[in-house]
C-alpha cells in the first residue's frame, strides 16, 4: 500500500537502539519507521535518483543515529538519520552492482552485498 503503515514488497527490516522498527518497501521506494509497539511513525524516501530519493531500496542497516539503505537501481547506499533526514549517499555503478544486503562490524566498517 501507499499509506502510512502500509507496505509494498518489504525486503528488509532493522531495529534502532530504542527498539523502533524500520522496514524497507522496495516497490513503493521508501522506508517506514514504526514504534516498538508497531505504530507507524514516519516515512522517508520516494522514487527518484536525487538526494534523499530512493529507487528500489532493498537492504537496511542502522548504526547509532544513522540509517543505511541500499538501492538496487541507483546502485548506491543512501544515508539518513533515524528521523528520516537525508545525510549523504555513496557508491556508483562501477563500485556497486545491484546492492542488496548491508551490515557493519563492531569497528564500524560497512559491508555491502551486491550482484
Amino acid at each position: 500500500g501507499s499509506k502510512l503503515g502500509e507496505l509494498n514488497y518489504p525486503t528488509d527490516v532493522a531495529f534502532d537502539d530504542a527498539g523502533h522498527v524500520y522496514v524497507v518497501g522496495e516497490s513503493n521506494h521508501r522506508v517506514q519507521k514504526f514504534s516498538p509497539r508497531g505504530d507507524p511513525l514516519l516515512v522517508f524516501g520516494r522514487r527518484g535518483c536525487q538526494s534523499g530519493e530512493l529507487d528500489h531500496p532493498h537492504g537496511i542497516h542502522i548504526r547509532g543515529k544513522f540509517v543505511y539503505v541500499t538501492e538496487l537501481y541507483n546502485t548506491r547506499v543512501s544515508v539518513f538519520t533515524t528521523n528520516g533526514e537525508f545525510v549523504t549517499s555513496f557508491g556508483s555503478k562501477e563500485e556497486l552492482r545491484g546492492p542488496r544486503g548491508i551490515t557493519a562490524d563492531e569497528d564500524g566498517f560497512l559491508y555491502v552485498c551486491s550482484q
